[in-house]
C-alpha cells in the first residue's frame, strides 16, 4: 500500500509522523512494515494477507469470457470498473432476442404462431435489456445492436436452411 502524506515539507515533521505510524502498526497482530519517505512524500507499507481479498470475495466468474467482475444485485448501482465496454454485445439481451428464430421457423406454415414468437422475442429481449441497463451494465446501443445481430443471424439461417421458394410449374404450351 502507498500512503501519501500531503504537503509535508519539514523533515522533522516527516520523522515524527513516520515514528507514530510505525508505532501504531506495531499494535497490529498481522505482520506489517513501513518504509521511509520517498522523494515525492510517499510511504510504502506492506501487510501480510490473512484471508481472501475483498475483490475475490465480491467477484463472480463470468461464464462467457472466464474473467471476473464485481457482482451486483438487480436494480442496484453497478460498481465502477476499469474495463469499460467489455460487455458488448449484451449477452442477457441476446438470450431473449435469439427467440427471433421462432418467427422464422413458423412464418411460412403458421403465421399466427410466428407473430407470437416475434412478440415473445421482443418482449424478453427488451426486459433483459432494461434490467441490465438499470444495473449500469449496458448502454441502449449495446442492446439494440444485439437485437440487430440476432435478427440478421436468424434471417441468414432461415434463408440458407429453411427457405424454399415456391416452385412454379412451367407453362404448358398447347400445340395446334
Amino acid at each position: 500500500m502507498i500512503v501519501d502524506f500531503i504537503d509535508m515539507a519539514r523533515e522533522h515533521h516527516r520523522e515524527q509522523v513516520l515514528a507514530e505510524f510505525r508505532k501504531q502498526l506495531a499494535r497490529d497482530r498481522v505482520k506489517t512494515s513501513a518504509g521511509g519517505f520517498s522523494p515525492l512524500g510517499l510511504v510504502e507499507m506492506t501487510r501480510k494477507r490473512t484471508r481472501e481479498s475483498l475483490a475475490h470475495m465480491l467477484c463472480e466468474p463470468c461464464v462467457a469470457c472466464g474473467g471476473q467482475e464485481t457482482y451486483s444485485e438487480l436494480l442496484s448501482p453497478r460498481p465502477a470498473t476499469d474495463k469499460p465496454g467489455r460487455c458488448w454485445p449484451g449477452g442477457h439481451a441476446a438470450t431473449g432476442f435469439t427467440l427471433f428464430a421462432l418467427f422464422f421457423m413458423f412464418r411460412d406454415r403458421k403465421p399466427r404462431l410466428a407473430k407470437a414468437g416475434l412478440i415473445l422475442a421482443f418482449t424478453l429481449g427488451s426486459i433483459f435489456s432494461v434490467g441490465r441497463m438499470l444495473q449500469g451494465a449496458h448502454f441502449l446501443s449495446h442492446n439494440l445492436w444485439t437485437a440487430v445481430f440476432c435478427w440478421l443471424i436468424c434471417l441468414g439461417v432461415y434463408y440458407f436452411v429453411l427457405y424454399r421458394p415456391e416452385r412454379r410449374e412451367p407453362a404448358v404450351q398447347l400445340s395446334r
